[in-house]
C-alpha cells in the first residue's frame, strides 16, 4: 500500500499529484518501471517509483503563484510531436507567461539505460516586463513517484538516494530541500509562501514515516514582452549500476537539439514502415500515435495492454496488437512477439480461456499472409497445430476440461474457475468461459477462425490430410453456430464485435444478422433517440462493432464512430482511451501517485481495434480480392485532396496506392503492386462513388460494380484509373 498518500490527505495545503490522466513515454522493449508517466500540465516521473517532477511558477509582478496541479484541465494542454510522435509537448499559461515543455526519452547503449530529457521553455506573451521564480520540484508524489529518503541539490544537479539522477543545462540561483520527518513539510507548503529551505540536503531514513524528503531548484526569470528563455535537464531513470556517471554527463553534454533530433528521426524510421498521407489530419495521426504507443509499452518484444496496470501478456488484448504491428508494415517486430507467443498456449489475468486457442493462431495466420515466409511457417507450425486440436478437443469435450494458468490478476488467484476452460460441449459448440460468463459465440468464433487459418497453413506446407480435417471441422463449427445465431444472436454485446470482422464466422448476406446489427446501432449506440451514445467503458467493443459496419458497407456509421473517437480521447489530445476504472493487479497501490485512479488508460486493446478499422478504411482483404476505398469519405474525393498510401502492407504484399481529383473532375487511382508473384485475382474499388454509370479510360462502369481482375495489373503489377466525376460532386 502506497505509504504517504494519507499525508497528503492530512495536509490539504500540499500540491498532490493530479491523477486525472496520464500518458506513457519511453523506449521500446523497456521493462515496465523504466517508462515515464506524465501528467497534463508537464509534471513527469522518470521511471515507475521513482519520485515527482513539476515545473512551478511564481509571478512577482502578479504576486501570485501558479502549479497545473491546481488548475482546471481545460487550461493546460497537451501533444505529440508533429501530432503523433512520442515526444511530449505540454504547455499552460501564467499572467501572460506561456510555460511550455518538452519530454522524450532515450537509451544510453542498452535498454537497462535510460533517460529522460526535458526542456522548459518561457514565453512573454504579456504586454509588460515580467518578473519570475521558475521552480523545479522534485518530490516522492507524482505521476508514478516513490520514497525519497535521501535527496540532495546543487547548482545544476540531483542525487536521490544517493544516486545522480538529474543533470541541469545551467545552474539555478538558489535551491533547497525539506523531510517530512525533520521539518513536517512537503516543498509545496515553501513555495506556495514564496520561500525556500536553505539546506540542500534532506533525510528522513530514520523517520517514523520515512521516504518524504523533498526540493526545488529555483531560477530568477526576468523577461521583456516577446520574449523568451529554455532549460534543459537530463533525467537518469533507475541508475543502478557502478560507473553509470560518466556516460550519462557525456549523453548531457551533446546538447538538447541533437538529442532530440535524434529520438525524432528514429522514430520516424520505425514508424513509416508505411508512408501513409491523408486529408484528414486527425486520421493520419491516430494510425501514427497508437502505433507509437504500442511500442511504447512493450517489453521485450512481448505487447503490454497498458503499462503498470497490466504487467502481463495477455493474449485476447495483445493479439489485436501484434496483427496491427504485423499490418503496419513492422514485420520484424510482429516476428520477434509471435516467438514470445509461440509458448504461451493460455495467458491472461482471467486463467484459461478458451477463445485463446483461436485467437493465437489468427495473428500467426496474419504474418505469414503478409510475409508468404514459407520457411518461417515451417518453423512455428507445431505451435499452431497444437492450438488446432486443443480447439477440436474442446468441440467434442464429454468432460470439464481444465487447465492451469499461472498469471492471475490478484483478486483472482484463488478462484476456483480460473483452471476451468469449458464444459462439455454442446450443440458443436465449446461451452467456454471468457469474462467469467458464457459468451459462445465469441468463442466458437474465434474457434472457427483459428481453425480456418489452421487449415490454410496445413495446406501451404503440404500437410493436405491434416489441411481437409481442419477445414472440415471449421466448416461444421461455422454450421453450429449459424444456427446457434438464429436464436441467440445480439444476445451479448460481443456479437456484433467480432461475428464478420476479424473471424469471418457467419455470413453477412443473413437479414437476420442485418436487422440484429441495425438494431444495435438504433438501440445502443442511438439510444433509441437518434443520439450518438459511446461506450462509457469497454472502448474496444465498439470500435469493433464500427469495423463490422465498415464489414457491411455501411460508411456513414464508421465515420460517426470514428469522428467521436478522432475528437474525443480520454487522454485528451494524445490519442489515448481508458477501460474501466480499478486496479487490476493492484501494483498502483505501492507507487505514489495515480491515487485517484480514473481508469486504466491508454489501453492497449482500444488502440488497436482503432488502428485496425483505420488500417481497413484505406484496403483490406477478403479472399483472393484487395477491396480498396470502403472507409474512405466523400470529402476526400473533392478537388485538390489527395491520398497517397506507400509500402501499405496486405496479403498480396506491399502496395502503393494514390488517389487523387485533379482539375477538370479527373479521379485518378494509382496502384503499384511490389510483388508480382502474388498478385490479388481482383481488385474491387468501394470509394463513395456518384450513382449512375461512371466513365472511366477502361469503360462505363456501374458505381456498385467498379471491379477488375488480374489481367489489367498482372505484367508489372501496375494499375492506373482514371473516372470523369460529376461536377456537382467536386
Amino acid at each position: 500500500m502506497s505509504r504517504l498518500k494519507s499525508l497528503l490527505e492530512a495536509h490539504p495545503e500540499w500540491i498532490p499529484p493530479r491523477s486525472d490522466e496520464h500518458t506513457v513515454i519511453g523506449v521500446p522493449h523497456t521493462r515496465d518501471h523504466r517508462k515515464t508517466f506524465a501528467e497534463p500540465g508537464g509534471s513527469f516521473s522518470p521511471g515507475v517509483g521513482t519520485f515527482g517532477v513539476s515545473v512551478w511558477l511564481y509571478d512577482h509582478g502578479a504576486d501570485r503563484f501558479y502549479a497545473p496541479e491546481r488548475m482546471d484541465r481545460e487550461e493546460l494542454h497537451w501533444r505529440w510531436e508533429q501530432g503523433y510522435l512520442p515526444i511530449l509537448n505540454s504547455a499552460w499559461e501564467a499572467s501572460g507567461i506561456s510555460v511550455e515543455q518538452e519530454l522524450f526519452a532515450d537509451q544510453l547503449g542498452t535498454l537497462e539505460n535510460i533517460v529522460n530529457s526535458q526542456r522548459v521553455v518561457l514565453k512573454n506573451r504579456g504586454d509588460h516586463a515580467a518578473s519570475l521564480t521558475v521552480y523545479v520540484t522534485v518530490r516522492p508524489y507524482g505521476p508514478a513517484g516513490g520514497l525519497i529518503q535521501r535527496l540532495e541539490l546543487g547548482p545544476a544537479e540531483c542525487h536521490v538516494n544517493g544516486r545522480l539522477v538529474m543533470l541541469a543545462g545551467a545552474p539555478a540561483e538558489s535551491f533547497g530541500t525539506v523531510s517530512y520527518g525533520e521539518h513536517g513539510e512537503d516543498i509545496s507548503a515553501y513555495l506556495q509562501k514564496g520561500g525556500l529551505p536553505v539546506q540542500s540536503k534532506a533525510n528522513d531514513e530514520k523517520a517514523a514515516r520515512p521516504g518524504c524528503c523533498s526540493g526545488a531548484l529555483a531560477y530568477a526569470v526576468k523577461l521583456d514582452p516577446g520574449e523568451q528563455q529554455s532549460f534543459d535537464f537530463d533525467w537518469y531513470v533507475h541508475p543502478l549500476e557502478e560507473h553509470y556517471e560518466d556516460a550519462f554527463r557525456t549523453y548531457h553534454e551533446g546538447g538538447y537539439e541533437t538529442k532530440k533530433a535524434k529520438v525524432r528521426k528514429e522514430w520516424e524510421t520505425l514508424l513509416h514502415a508505411t508512408a501513409l498521407s491523408v486529408p484528414d489530419e486527425r486520421f493520419k495521426n491516430a494510425y501514427y500515435s497508437t502505433l507509437a504507443q504500442f511500442l511504447v509499452a512493450s517489453v521485450n518484444h512481448e505487447p503490454r495492454i497498458a503499462t503498470i496496470t497490466y504487467p502481463l501478456f495477455w493474449i485476447r488484448d495483445g493479439v489485436y496488437i501484434m496483427n496491427a504491428l504485423d499490418k503496419a508494415g513492422l514485420h520484424e517486430e510482429a516476428r520477434l512477439q509471435l516467438d514470445k507467443l509461440k509458448g504461451l498456449l493460455f495467458a491472461g489475468g482471467f486463467g484459461a480461456e478458451p477463445d485463446a486457442l483461436g485467437g493465437t493462431i489468427w495473428p500467426f495466420w496474419t504474418h505469414y499472409r503478409l510475409t508468404g515466409d514459407r520457411e518461417w511457417l515451417r518453423e512455428v507450425y507445431p505451435a499452431i497445430q497444437e492450438r488446432a486440436e486443443w480447439i477440436i478437443r474442446c468441440r467434442h469435450s464429454q468432460t470439464y476440461m481444465y487447465h492451469d494458468v499461472e498469471m492471475r490478476v490478484p483478486d483472482q488467484r484463488n478462484t476456483a474457475q480460473t483452471d476451468l476452460i469449458c464444459e462439455p460441449a454442446r450443440d458443436g459448440l465449446i461451452i467456454g468461459r471468457m469474462d467469467w460468463h458464457r459468451p459462445l459465440l465469441w468463442i466458437n468464433a474465434f474457434s472457427f477462425l483459428g481453425l480456418r487459418g489452421a487449415s490454410e497453413m496445413a495446406a501451404v506446407l503440404g500437410m493436405e490430410e491434416e489441411a481437409e480435417r481442419y477445414r472440415l471441422e471449421a466448416s461444421d463449427l461455422k454450421v453450429s453456430l449459424e444456427r446457434y445465431a438464429k436464436d441467440h444472436f445480439g444476445g451479448n454485446e460481443r456479437d456484433t464485435v467480432c461475428a464478420l470482422w476479424p473471424t469471418e464466422a457467419l455470413d453477412s448476406s443473413s437479414a437476420d444478422l442485418l436487422e440484429s446489427y441495425e438494431s444495435r446501432w438504433n438501440q445502443v449506440r442511438l439510444q433509441g433517440n437518434g443520439e450518438y451514445a459511446p461506450e462509457p467503458l469497454w472502448k474496444y467493443f465498439e470500435l469493433g462493432q464500427a469495423h463490422n459496419y465498415l464489414w457491411l458497407g455501411d460508411r456513414e456509421k464508421v465515420w460517426t464512430s470514428l469522428h467521436y473517437y478522432l475528437d474525443h480521447h480520454d487522454v485528451k489530445g494524445l490519442f489515448g482511451w481508458l477501460e474501466d476504472n480499478h486496479d487490476i493487479a493492484e501494483y498502483w497501490s505501492q507507487i505514489e501517485g495515480w491515487y485517484q485512479l480514473p481508469s486504466r488508460q491508454p489501453h492497449g486493446w482500444v488502440s488497436s481495434e482503432l488502428f485496425l478499422l483505420l488500417r481497413d478504411m484505406l484496403a483490406y482483404e477478403q479472399g483472393d480480392t484487395l477491396i480498396i476505398g470502403e472507409g474512405i469519405p466523400a470529402e476526400w474525393l473533392k478537388m485538390g485532396s489527395a491520398v497517397h498510401i506507400s509500402r501499405f502492407a496486405t496479403f498480396f504484399g506491399p502496395v502503393d496506392l494514390s488517389l487523387e481529383v485533379k482539375e477538370g473532375g479527373r479521379l485518378i487511382l494509382e496502384l503499384s503492386f511490389h510483388r508480382t508473384d502474388r498478385l490479388p485475382e481482383l481488385v474491387d474499388l468501394r470509394l463513395p462513388w456518384p450513382e449512375g454509370e461512371l466513365y472511366t479510360n477502361m469503360g462505363t462502369k456501374q458505381a456498385e460494380r467498379v471491379w477488375f481482375g488480374r489481367t489489367y495489373y498482372e505484367n508489372k503489377g501496375v494499375f492506373t484509373l482514371q473516372v470523369e466525376m460529376p461536377e456537382e460532386e467536386m
